[in-house]
C-alpha cells in the first residue's frame, strides 16, 4: 500500500473541544465534568499540584475524561463496575485494567455505563519522604520544598483618562517653560538688581549714620 492511499483525515469533535476549553479555563462546574464525575464542583479552578492533596477534582475529572476517550464500553451494571474498581486496588492484584462508571444523566439514577481503560492515578511522592531514616544528604532520591504564602495582598492603581494625562503633560511643559524664562531673566538682569540693592543699602546706612 502506498502512502498516498492512506486516509489521514481526522474528525474533530468541535463541541467536545469547546466543552474542554470551558471546563479547564473557565469553570469546573460544566456539563462535561459533571457528567463524567457525577457531581458538580463550585470551587475556584486551581491547577497547582501538591503532594498531600494531589487528587483534586480537576485531577479526577481529567483521569475520567481520558478514560472515556481511550477506554471501551462494557455491559456491566453500576454495582459490578464498582466491584471491579475495588478489586483492582486489592493487594496482590496485577491487572492493569481500570474501571470507571461514566454518568450520562445526573438526574436519573444509575444512568450511565461502565468504562474499561488503562488510566491509573499515582501519588507524586518521592521515596525520600516514605523511607524511615532516609539520609537526606545522600541525594539518592529527589526532594524539594514548597513556598508558603501566609498573607496575600493586592494593590490597585487607577489609570487616568488620556485627556487628563495630556493636560498634566502640557501643564508640566508650561511650568518648565516659565521656569526657564524666569531663570534666564534673572540671569540677564542679576547684575543690575544686585547693584541696585547694594546702592540702596549703602545709602540707607549712610543716612542712618548721618542722623546719629
Amino acid at each position: 500500500m502506498h502512502g498516498d492511499d492512506i486516509d489521514t483525515k481526522e474528525t474533530i469533535d468541535e463541541h467536545l473541544v469547546d466543552e474542554m476549553l470551558y471546563c479547564y479555563l473557565k469553570s469546573h462546574n460544566c456539563t462535561l465534568f459533571t457528567q463524567l464525575t457525577g457531581h458538580m464542583d463550585n470551587t475556584r479552578p486551581t491547577y497547582y499540584v501538591g503532594i498531600k492533596d494531589y487528587k483534586r477534582y480537576i485531577v479526577t475529572a481529567t483521569g475520567i475524561l481520558l478514560a472515556n476517550l481511550t477506554g471501551t464500553v462494557t455491559n456491566m451494571t453500576k454495582d459490578e463496575c464498582k466491584a471491579e474498581m475495588n478489586r483492582i486496588y486489592e493487594p496482590g492484584t496485577s491487572d492493569n485494567q481500570n474501571y470507571y462508571w461514566i454518568v450520562t444523566n445526573i438526574t436519573v439514577e444509575n444512568a450511565g455505563y461502565c468504562n474499561k481503560n488503562l488510566v491509573n492515578f499515582t501519588a507524586a511522592v518521592s521515596p525520600a519522604f516514605t523511607i524511615d531514616g532516609y539520609n537526606w544528604s545522600s541525594g539518592t532520591y529527589p526532594s524539594w520544598s514548597e513556598s508558603v504564602w501566609m498573607k496575600l495582598g493586592l494593590r490597585m492603581f487607577m489609570k487616568p483618562s488620556p485627556s487628563y494625562e495630556k493636560l498634566v503633560f502640557l501643564s508640566g511643559l508650561g511650568v518648565l517653560a516659565v521656569s526657564f524664562l524666569c531663570v534666564l531673566s534673572l540671569k540677564k538682569h542679576i547684575t543690575h538688581l544686585v547693584s541696585s540693592i547694594v546702592s540702596d543699602s549703602v545709602l540707607h546706612n549712610a543716612g542712618v549714620a548721618g542722623t546719629s
